[in-house]
């Protein structure tokens, strides 16, 4: 015979498990932001390389840049496959697409302060 004690169960064990699935998704969506900014930077000090490097800077520069365009097509394909499987899978609108991770979003109507003084 099974003993539970009180506010324990098989739903108790489903909210722990959600929050922790909620908590792993929100920390792969700052690691995948992290990484495409980190291309993106790579891409550009590529690109420095290229234009600043002598003789011997520029093959790797170009190694560089088109592994950085690789690594960022890569990412942004498999954003976009992840979109296509939602839609598969779980359902909703077509032409959604994922929300794009770590960008925060603006209320419509929401006044931005870009310190200038009129």
């Amino acid at each position: 015979m099974i003993a539970y004690a009180a506010g324990t169960g098989i739903s108790s064990n489903l909210t722990y498990f959600s929050t922790f699935i909620t908590g792993v998704g929100g920390l792969a969506k700052s690691a995948i932001t992290v990484l495409i900014a980190l291309a993106v930077v790579v891409l550009f000090w590529g690109i420095v390389k290229y234009i600043w490097g002598g003789a011997d800077d520029t093959a790797q520069a170009k190694n560089l840049m088109i592994w950085s365009v690789v690594a960022i097509a890569v990412m942004i394909s498999i954003w976009g496959l992840v979109g296509l499987l939602q839609q598969v899978f779980l359902g909703g609108n077509a032409g959604t697409t994922p929300e794009a991770p770590g960008l925060p979003a603006m209320e419509s109507g929401a006044d931005v302060d870009f310190g200038t003084d009129e």
